[in-house]
């Protein structure tokens, strides 16, 4: 394949990109636009944590909305897509305070008993009969 047929496929598909996130009012249409075109294809990352994520795709997934499809991001292989279809905030429960105290007293006897062992192996006396 030529370097213009290569420009023009790509071009192409740049194209409809740009179509498919211009039509696509929800994840379920976007399914069905990319199972349309020839150049598309949808694939799901069921439940990602965003900790995971490259810190720019974190940013660009973060601020799209539900059922929204991204502008076309290029690379090397084609145009990329991106939809949030669902999202779901996991609020981190507060700690009990009663477990806080008991693992802070925990640490506390640790250090003492450390400490103790470390006084008791320096004023052992050892004795060497040969």
């Amino acid at each position: 394949m030529s370097e213009n047929a290569g420009q023009a496929v790509m071009e192409r598909m740049l194209h409809t990109a740009a179509s498919i996130s211009k039509h696509s009012k929800s994840c379920a249409m976007l399914q069905r636009l990319a199972d349309e075109s020839e150049f598309a294809e949808v694939r799901n990352a069921e439940r990602v944590r965003l900790a995971e994520l490259h810190p720019q795709l974190r940013e660009l997934l973060t601020s799209l909305p539900i059922d929204k499809v991204s502008d076309p991001i290029g690379t090397g292989r084609g145009p990329i897509l991106f939809a949030v279809c669902d999202r779901q905030e996991i609020a981190p429960e507060a700690p009990d305070p009663k477990a806080i105290h008991h693992k802070l007293v925990e640490k506390k006897l640790s250090q003492i008993a450390q400490r103790e062992l470390r006084n008791i192996k320096r004023a052992a006396f050892i004795d060497i009969r040969v």
